[in-house]
């Protein structure tokens, strides 16, 4: 049943694998048969990479067990994707990838604004990418929390959790969870660059802290935020930074 639909499920959640989108079984994949209404799902699980068509198991829309010719069950998040397909009638495609800098910034429950042009290729109609509230993972929290982000674009993150892209085909769904990924890891180099550069000019060149031999990568965690006097204490209390008079070595 569905062969086609399910080998396509298979190279693009391989795919994810390979571009580093995906690591240890997490993410999962799924494609909506436009015909039967029947949804193509990865199984719950399982190394992607040992992955055959018989494993992809077939659900319905209410995320009932059609098919499952290996006898695999379908992915914990199967709530989800029957959720989305529900609420969009455009999408026929789901990925749900866990990229490590996209994901970095959902957990810091922190939208991804419009740095680059890439945004406008992701359907953000307001700008940025959204962060839906956090769900614990396979539950209905965690289903119904992204369709009101996914209702003003066509990725979102998932606080503390990862990203999740919608698309008429499953090969456009995995390059806007692509294009994610490389608009957090831009983000962040800039925040970073930005952060540390505010750190010389407000701090060192005044004077009023002298760097030690250890300030180097130590200062840059604290970059994702601007900098304040609290955190350059705390920078000094951890004896990364020490206060100085004027004039003293």
């Amino acid at each position: 049943m569905l062969e086609a639909i399910k080998e396509t499920v298979l190279h693009y959640a391989q795919q994810a694998e390979r571009d580093g989108l995906c690591r240890h079984r997490a993410g999962n994949f799924s494609i909506r048969d436009i015909e039967s209404g029947y949804i193509c799902i990865t199984p719950t699980g399982m190394d992607r990479m040992e992955m055959q068509t018989d494993d992809i198991v077939v659900i319905d829309g209410t995320g009932h067990t059609v098919e499952a010719c290996s006898g695999q069950r379908p992915t914990s998040e199967l709530m989800m994707h029957c959720a989305i397909y529900r609420n969009r009638s455009d999408v026929h495609a789901v990925a749900h990838t866990h990229s490590r800098a996209a994901t970095a910034f959902a957990v810091m429950n922190k939208p991804i604004p419009a740095i680059v042009y890439e945004l406008s290729l992701l359907g953000c109609r307001e700008g940025y990418v959204p962060v839906a509230p956090y769900g614990r993972p396979g539950t209905r929290a965690a289903a119904e929390n992204v369709l009101q982000p996914l209702s003003i674009a066509n990725v979102a993150l998932m606080q503390a959790h990862g990203v999740v892209a919608v698309a008429a085909d499953l090969k456009e769904a995995l390059l806007r969870a692509s294009y994610v990924e490389e608009l957090a890891d831009i983000y962040y180099r800039t925040l970073t660059d930005m952060s540390l550069r505010l750190f010389r000019r407000t701090n060192w060149q005044s004077g009023s802290i002298r760097p030690c031999n250890t300030v180097t990568q130590s200062a840059v965690p604290f970059g994702l935020a601007s900098w304040t006097g609290q955190q350059s204490d705390r920078l000094r209390r951890r004896g990364h930074i020490h206060y100085t008079k004027r004039g003293t070595q």
